[in-house]
């Protein structure tokens, strides 16, 4: 029995030396332990009192903009978009775009965003003629900015740029009700190319985007060259864009 409690003694006194005295945990170190790093589980050392920081750690992946809370690979979008769009004219007819568009930095001046669309396209009055018609849509497009100009992001927020001034590019498919051209197929590829600009309209972030891009779509020869009928012609778009 006494073989155990001398045991015992040899593991319990080292932990209570290092405890505090009843009383010293002070106001001076509740501020030690809310000063400790964040993101890593370390131990800070504060007038003789251990303080073990376990709070969950989190991945840095590009930037983010002021006032989000979370940073990584699956964080809220920095920006979201929703612009109007139109293409062509009245041969070979006329696209119309509502998209809606989140986007994230993930380097200090390339834009990544994932392009949602609804289109309505007008082919009335192709050189097709019987084949022509309205028809209705949606796509996904994988857009990538780069932002050219409108000066450092190195204060981690781009939304407070008066100005910002980019290229583009971007690819996904699109779904329509029907042969998008005439003659073609309700499935096809929706690549892009343009450029635009971003004017800041007041100080929560909400900026205007404007831009233009050449439209084109087609089904990449899937029915093979005879049934490949492209659409090509430039779009422009105008919209809002909201700090997230």
């Amino acid at each position: 029995m006494l073989e155990s409690l001398a045991g015992l003694s040899l593991i319990l006194v080292p932990i209570c030396q290092g405890l505090p005295a009843a009383g010293s945990l002070t106001l001076d170190n509740a501020s030690a332990m809310a000063q400790a790093p964040k993101g890593t589980a370390s131990i800070a050392q504060e007038q003789g009192v251990p303080l073990v920081v376990a709070t969950p750690g989190v991945l840095e992946f590009g930037k983010r903009a002021p006032g989000t809370s979370i940073n990584g690979p699956l964080r809220k979008p920095d920006w979201i978009s929703v612009t109007l769009g139109v293409a062509g004219d009245s041969d070979p007819g006329t696209h119309y775009q509502l998209a809606v568009m989140p986007s994230w930095f993930l380097a200090e001046r390339f834009e990544f965003g994932v392009e949602l669309s609804a289109w309505y396209f007008d082919q009335s009055s192709t050189e097709v003629g019987a084949e022509g018609g309205s028809e209705g849509g949606g796509s996904f497009r994988f857009i990538g900015r780069w932002h050219v100009f409108g000066g450092s992001y190195s204060d981690n927020a781009p939304e407070k740029l008066d100005w910002t001034i980019f290229a583009e590019g971007g690819i996904g498919m699109l779904f329509s009700s029907g042969a998008v051209p005439p003659g073609g197929t309700d499935v096809n590829v929706l690549p892009t190319v343009g450029a635009g600009a971003t004017f800041r309209l007041d100080d929560s972030g909400t900026r205007l985007i404007i831009g233009a891009r050449w439209q084109h779509v087609s089904n990449a020869r899937i029915n093979g060259d005879s049934d490949n009928p492209a659409f090509d012609a430039p779009m422009g778009y105008v919209g809002v864009q909201w700090a997230w």
